[in-house]
C-alpha cells in the first residue's frame, strides 16, 4: 500500500472531532480549517492549514481519536497516508521533520500551558520543552535518528536551555544508537539507567507511558554496553588493533550465548581482523558468527565481507560467489548493490 491523494471540495469535512484516527494527512493544495475547543473550556480555537502543511498527525501517532474537526475552505486535495508510510515519509524528507518538530513543540507547550492553568500553578515549561520530549520519545522507541535530529535541534535553539546539558549526554547516546543498536554516552550512562529528567507535564506523561526497561548494570549490563561503545569508537577511529582487543574482552566477559552483544561483537572483530589485514583469521571469525547466529541481522554484511577477505587472498571466485549470496538476498538495499559492484570489479559472472 501507498499514500493517495484525495480531492475535497469546499465546505466538506475531511474528518470530525471524535472519529477513528488511522491516517495522516498533507494539505497539497486548497486551504482546510482545524476547529476544537481551547483546553481551558474559553471558546473555539480556529486553525488553518496551509499548502505543504501536515494535519491529523497527534491523533494517528497516538492512536487515540480525532480532537479536532477538518473543514475544507478551498477546494483541496491531500496526501492520506497510513502512520507507517507517513514515518517513512519523515526519515527521507528532513523539512517534513523541521516542520513536525516545530508543529509538536508548539502543541506540547500549549497544552502544558494549560495543565498549568487548570492545576492554577503560575511556573511554565521550560523553553524548548516539547523539543526535548520528542527526542525522548524517539530514544524510546529505538529510533536513534530522529532523536539525534531532535536533541541537535533544542541545542541550536537553546544552547543555554535546562535540558542542554542532558541534550549533549544524549546527542552521545543517540549517535551510539544509530552507529551500534545501544544508546550509551561515552561516560558509560544508558537511557535506560538513567532516571528521568526533571520536565513539564508533557515529559511526565510521555514517561509514565514509556514501556518497563531492566537496568543494566555490571559485567553483563551497562560495564560491557561502555565496552562495546568504546571499542565502535576506535574502530571508527581506524585504530584497528585496539578495538580488537576491547572487543575480545567483550566476549571474554559476556561467553557465548544468543546475547545481543556477542552477535555484534563477533562481526566487529572479523572487520577488525580484515582490516589489520589478517583475512583467513577473519573469514574464520565471520563464518563462526553465521553459524551461531543464523539470522543475524549481521548476516549480509559477514558474507560481504568474507567475500572481500577472499578477494584480498586472491580467489575472485569464491570472492564471487559469497558477493552473489548477498546480491540476491531480499531486501534489495545497498549492500546488494555495493556485491553486485563488486562482482562487475572482479570481471564479471559467477
Amino acid at each position: 500500500m501507498s499514500p493517495v491523494s484525495r480531492v475535497y471540495k469546499a465546505g466538506s469535512i475531511i474528518y470530525f472531532e471524535g472519529d477513528k484516527a488511522e491516517t495522516v494527512f498533507v494539505l497539497q493544495t486548497g486551504i482546510v480549517l482545524l476547529t476544537y475547543l481551547s483546553a481551558e473550556g474559553a471558546g473555539e480555537v480556529r486553525e488553518n492549514i496551509k499548502s505543504g502543511e501536515f494535519f491529523g498527525v497527534k491523533s494517528a501517532l497516538g492512536r487515540f481519536p480525532r480532537e479536532e474537526t477538518a473543514t475544507v475552505l478551498a477546494d483541496a486535495t491531500t496526501m492520506v497516508m497510513t502512520v507507517a508510510e507517513f514515518e517513512q515519509l519523515v526519515l527521507q524528507n528532513h523539512k517534513l521533520v523541521m516542520k513536525m518538530l516545530k508543529v509538536f513543540s508548539n502543541q506540547l507547550r500549549r497544552i502544558g500551558k494549560s495543565i498549568q492553568t487548570r492545576m492554577g500553578t503560575a511556573d511554565s515549561e521550560p523553553p524548548g520543552t516539547g523539543l526535548f520530549n520528542i527526542g525522548e520519545n524517539y530514544l524510546k522507541n529505538k529510533k536513534f535518528n530522529q532523536a539525534l535530529y531532535a536533541y541537535q535541534k533544542y541545542l541550536q535553539y537553546y544552547p543555554d536551555g535546562e535540558y542542554a546539558t542532558i541534550c549533549l549526554q544524549r546527542v552521545e547516546m543517540a549517535q551510539s544508537g544509530a552507529a551500534t543498536g545501544y544508546a550509551v554516552a561515552s561516560d558509560g550512562s544508558s537511557f535506560v539507567s538513567q532516571p528521568a529528567p526533571k520536565a513539564g507535564p508533557a515529559a511526565v506523561q510521555a514517561d509514565a507511558a514509556a514501556e518497563p526497561a531492566a537496568a543494566l548494570d555490571g559485567d553483563s549490563g551497562i560495564g560491557i554496553a561502555k565496552r562495546y561503545f568504546d571499542a565502535f569508537s576506535l574502530y571508527s577511529s581506524e585504530k584497528y588493533e585496539e578495538a580488537y582487543k576491547l572487543y575480545r574482552s567483550i566476549l571474554d566477559t559476556a561467553g557465548g550465548g544468543d546475547d545481543e552483544y556477542v552477535e555484534k561483537t563477533y562481526f566487529d572483530i572479523g572487520r577488525c581482523l580484515f582490516n589489520m589485514n589478517k583475512p583467513q583469521d577473519a573469514i574464520t571469525q565471520l563464518t563462526a558468527m553465521i553459524k551461531s547466529f543464523p539470522n543475524s541481522q549481521n548476516l549480509k554484511p559477514a558474507l560481504f565481507h568474507i567475500g572481500k577477505c577472499h578477494a584480498m587472498l586472491g580467489d575472485n571466485e569464491k570472492a564471487k560467489g559469497f558477493y552473489n549470496k548477498v546480491r540476491m538476498m531480499p531486501p534489495n538495499e545497498s549492500i546488494n548493490k555495493r556485491a553486485q559492484k563488486a562482482i562487475e570489479e572482479l570481471g564479471g559472472g559467477v
